[in-house]
Formats: C-alpha cells, structure tokens, sequence
C-alpha cells in the first residue's frame, strides 16, 4: 500500500512516516505499481481493506481504474474473489460520488463500513464511515454478508 498521509504527519517527513508504518507493521511497504500488480496471489490474504477510501479512490475502484499502488492491489485481490472491505472518508460522497458507492454496493465480493454524514449543515456532501463497525465489517465478510444498516 501506498502511505502518503501527509496531512495526517505535517510533523514528520515521509520517509520518517513510511518508517514508523514499517516498523510497527513489520513489513516494508509497497508503493509500485510493479509490486502491487500479483500481490493477493504472492501473500495470499484472505481479505483486504482500503481506509480511508477517498473519493478518488472509491471512484477509481469502482470503474476498474487501476494507476495506483491501492487500485492496483485491489483489482489483483477482487480477481481471486475474496472479500474487499472499504472505508469510506469521502467530501463528496453524496454528491459527485455517490454513483460509484452505490455501484461498489452492487459488487460482489465488495463490502462497505457503514458509513454516515460528517456533519449536515457544514459539510453536506461529506461521509465517512464509521470506526466502530470496522471488525464487525471484516467479520461479516468473512462470510459474505454485510453489515447492516449500511447508512447510519
């Protein structure tokens, strides 16, 4: 995966914060697009996760765009028809992306956090879904089901 949080570690460069992610994972990360293209066959996981997913993402996810680390990953991992979990964090979630959630909705093997408005009045458009249904999400698709209720 790729890690390029930079507003989540304005503090820290980026290659202090790739650090830190390899040493409290244990593993190095992979940020090319080579790596990332046969990596659900190589390591062999049984479900994957992308959080947060952007707009950019669910939207590229959800047309089989693959130019990205993360899309890459995902479309090698939908392919061995294994669970997908995303988490939402997206401003225009009710807006401009609301056509690729409800088509990721539709897809097999493709599961959603539940997810919720941010806040109504400020950040319309704006949902995220929701941290403590994120074991419960992964657990539920484990055995193909989703959680419910999706909108929270």
């Amino acid at each position: 995966m790729s890690f390029y949080s930079y507003n989540l570690c304005m503090h820290i460069s980026k290659e202090n914060y790739i650090k830190q992610i390899e040493d409290i994972t244990k593993n190095k990360i992979i940020h090319s697009l080579r790596k990332c293209e046969n990596i659900s066959k190589e390591i062999n996981a049984n479900i994957m996760i992308v959080a947060p997913a952007s707009g950019n993402s669910i939207a590229k996810i959800s047309n089989s765009i693959a130019d990205t680390p993360v899309t890459l990953a995902v479309k090698s991992h939908i392919k061995l028809k294994k669970p997908l979990v995303i988490f939402i964090y997206a401003n225009d979630g009710l807006s401009y992306n609301a056509c690729n959630i409800a088509n990721l909705m539709n897809k097999k093997h493709i599961f959603i956090v539940p997810f919720r408005q941010e806040n109504p009045i400020t950040k319309p458009y704006s949902i995220s879904s929701d941290p403590e249904y994120i074991i419960k999400t992964i657990s539920f698709a484990l055995n193909d089901e989703q959680v419910e209720p999706l909108l929270l």
